[in-house]
């Protein structure tokens, strides 16, 4: 069952996922890799992060694709949540207004990373959710997992 309730809840133990995770560079370091102003999904140069996956494919849509571990304490999981929902699954008040700027005009339904991404604009997304305790984000893209980490310490380099 999967309910608004149920998804925002953090998790209660410590949770594990093998993940993959595309780049342009071959080899790159964990202190790149968590530094935000260094990715982003398209020129806009907005994100929330680094971004990894469950889906090997998808990872390599994005470059050289390296294998890592993610340890989460405290994650906002939103997968199975549309862009459109997320807004409204968010553990803190969106005001109607910036949920109009971001949504407003789309007929269709928006990917969670453009509406995400579009919120940082409006709020300081990243450090509200980890001032509540949050380690990291998850939600669901292109039928894939999709985790963003806040602290590099959740995320460890397979040895391949």
């Amino acid at each position: 069952m999967n309910t608004a309730n149920s998804i925002i809840e953090p998790a209660a133990n410590t949770q594990a996922f093998s993940v993959w995770r595309g780049s342009d560079e071959k080899y790159t370091s964990l202190d790149a890799i968590i530094c935000p102003e260094r990715e982003g999904t398209d020129d806009r140069n907005i994100s929330l992060g680094a971004y990894f996956t469950d889906n090997k494919v998808l990872a390599g849509h994005y470059g050289h694709v390296k294998s890592y571990q993610l340890q989460f304490n405290q994650l906002l999981n939103l997968t199975g949540a549309t862009g459109n929902q997320i807004l409204d699954l968010l553990p803190m008040h969106i005001p109607n207004r910036v949920k109009g700027e971001i949504i407003g005009g789309y007929i269709f339904q928006l990917e969670p990373h453009f509406v995400l991404e579009r919120l940082l604009l409006k709020i300081d997304l990243v450090n509200q959710l980890t001032d509540l305790g949050y380690d990291g984000i998850a939600f669901t893209e292109s039928y894939s997992s999709v985790f963003v980490p806040f602290d590099k310490a959740v995320i460890s380099e397979n040895r391949q």
